[in-house]
């Protein structure tokens, strides 16, 4: 960073992306218009597809910025040389939970499914792009313990799903419970992370 502000352009795509992402989580994907966001943003509907085509462009945009940069932390952690392999993969592990469990950004996976299931590509263009990045990022920490003899990988398709399916379940859980006063008792989430974590180092831990 060369420390000058933003361009006024810049600081507008930044603004249209933060408005928009709340219009899609309050009313999902189907819910939500480029008139009722341009709405929100005081602007004229027309205004807003010069920055962005249609919806579909307009939640990629989204999607992209509220996962900016998560690969990015993985990787950091991966080439922390002052923690251990087994400490790295922990943390890393760590970092999926807040991922997908930050306010904006755990949002996001039910939304992508919704979008989905009306527009594949969407769920291609996160599987292919920003997930297949993170998946990446925690299996370099997985192949270093490997090279190192002390993990193993039977399986790595299976190995994540392990990693990320319950993590995307405990997301998608605390949405469907956001309005239960039973919500931390049914989805006690550090007891999840902490177990999640153990059965996942025995799983990939090699014993001989």
């Amino acid at each position: 960073m060369d420390g000058r502000d933003e361009s006024p352009t810049v600081s507008r795509r930044h603004e249209i992306l933060l408005v928009s992402a709340a219009e899609f989580i309050r009313s999902g994907y189907a819910g939500t218009s480029m008139s009722k966001i341009a709405r929100a943003l005081g602007m004229q509907k027309a205004s807003l597809y010069h920055h962005f085509p249609g919806k579909e462009d307009l939640f990629v945009a989204c999607i992209d910025e509220a996962f900016a940069g998560t690969h990015l932390r993985l990787e950091a952690i991966a080439d922390d040389a002052s923690l251990t392999i087994r400490a790295r993969f922990e943390a890393a592990l760590d970092e999926l939970y807040a991922i997908y469990l930050g306010q904006e950004m755990g949002m996001m996976p039910a939304l992508i499914a919704e979008a989905a299931a009306r527009i594949p590509a969407i769920g291609e263009q996160f599987f292919d792009g920003l997930f297949a990045q993170q998946d990446a990022a925690i299996m370099k920490v997985i192949e270093q313990g490997v090279a190192a003899g002390e993990f193993r990988v039977e399986n790595r398709e299976a190995l994540v799903h392990m990693i990320f399916g319950p993590i995307i379940m405990a997301s998608m859980s605390v949405q469907m419970l956001s309005g239960s006063s039973r919500r931390d008792c049914l989805v006690p989430l550090d007891e999840l992370r902490q177990g999640h974590k153990a059965m996942l180092v025995a799983a990939i831990t090699r014993t001989n």
